[in-house]
């Protein structure tokens, strides 16, 4: 297949994000496009002398990326460097260029495509729990790791009002006005009255940790010593009942939703504790951690239901939260299965799969 022409102001800027990755790393380089770049970043592979580690070129064409922090994009992954945990070393990065240089793992499979395989693979078991050991550790409360990212983000962009939060914390917000459209006025208290506590995950504070912010399994490699999580540009402080609700339900806001049945969720749970060492065991041992990992999924839910605007998507994730919070959140369960019941018929996701023990 022929290659299609390079505009000549692609060539020219592929050129100056050369010489930027030569000058940081002090000798020549040649930048190779990789494909599965977003719309916020554009990858290349940085070709070096024999013998030099491998490395990947991360350029984010936003031209304010450099100064702001509140969404997704550069200045958290420059942020999260050395702060998420089994993330890809950072070699250097360039504000004026908005370029980063990580390590490159080589050709891994994601465990977005092992769960999707189907029928699925033996390997989805072993990996899935270690998935939930790494996200554990990764997820373990560290509020000075969390103070650093704030600060890092705050430096970079003294503008922001609560740097290195969630990224687009608006689009829970307008899910829920979404979501509460037509409920009566009780209904509707009650449901906010439920959902009160939700900004203590969303705030830094004694229990904070530091993610990535997005825990597609797209974003997780599953390398020979244990998974690796790439793509820090939605790098976060947060509570870690966030990351817990993950990995009870699964992924209800990939392109093809991933879920699985309580019994397997309650499984990866508590290998999730266990990757997360003593404090985190005695973090889940207060009374209210059910309480804050089914607010943790209400969180993702409303999300999804501002992005999604599908009828069948929307009616899958209104689906899959009413089950992961009837327990604990009744009135917004019931909303939600309400939800689900005006979009279509059934109960399971749309599209995607679920998965079993």
């Amino acid at each position: 297949m022929a290659r299609e022409p390079v505009s000549a102001r692609a060539r020219a800027r592929r050129e100056r994000l050369t010489a930027c990755a030569a000058g940081l790393l002090g000798e020549p380089v040649r930048l190779e496009p990789l494909p599965g770049s977003s719309g916020r970043s554009v990858l290349h592979r940085v070709r070096r002398p024999p013998g030099a580690p491998a490395l990947l070129a991360k350029h984010f064409p936003r031209r304010d990326g450099a100064r702001n922090a509140g969404g997704f994009g550069y200045l958290r992954e420059r942020a999260g460097a050395g702060l998420v945990e089994a993330a890809p070393a950072m070699a250097g990065w360039c504000d004026e260029h908005r370029l980063v240089l990580v390590e490159d793992l080589g050709p891994l499979p994601d465990l977005g495509s092992l769960l999707r395989a189907a029928p699925p693979g033996p390997a989805v078991p072993a990996a899935l729990r270690a998935w939930a050991r790494a996200l554990g550790a990764q997820a373990r409360p560290d509020p000075a790791r969390a103070a650093e990212l704030a600060a890092r983000l705050a430096a970079a962009d003294p503008e922001a009002r609560d740097p290195g939060r969630l990224p687009s914390p608006g689009l829970a917000d307008r899910g829920l006005e979404r979501l509460l459209a037509g409920a009566s006025p009780g209904q509707s208290a009650a449901v906010r009255a439920e959902l009160a506590e939700l900004p203590v995950l969303l705030r830094r504070g004694p229990h904070s940790c530091v993610s990535t912010g997005d825990h597609s399994p797209a974003n997780v490699l599953l390398g020979p010593a244990g998974p690796r999580f790439v793509d820090l540009e939605g790098t976060a402080h947060h509570h870690p009942a966030l990351a817990a609700a993950a990995v009870r339900g699964g992924w209800p806001l990939a392109e093809q939703p991933v879920l699985w049945d309580r019994a397997t969720g309650e499984e990866l749970l508590a290998e999730f504790l266990r990757g997360g060492g003593p404090v985190l065991h005695v973090l889940a041992a207060e009374p209210r951690w059910p309480r804050l990992v089914a607010l943790g999924g209400a969180h993702a839910v409303l999300t999804g239901l501002e992005l999604c605007a599908a009828p069948d998507r929307a009616r899958a994730l209104a689906a899959w939260g009413a089950r992961q919070t009837a327990a604990q959140l009744p009135a917004l369960a019931a909303r939600l299965d309400c939800r689900a019941r005006e979009q279509g018929t059934g109960r399971g996701p749309a599209r995607g799969r679920t998965i079993d023990r």
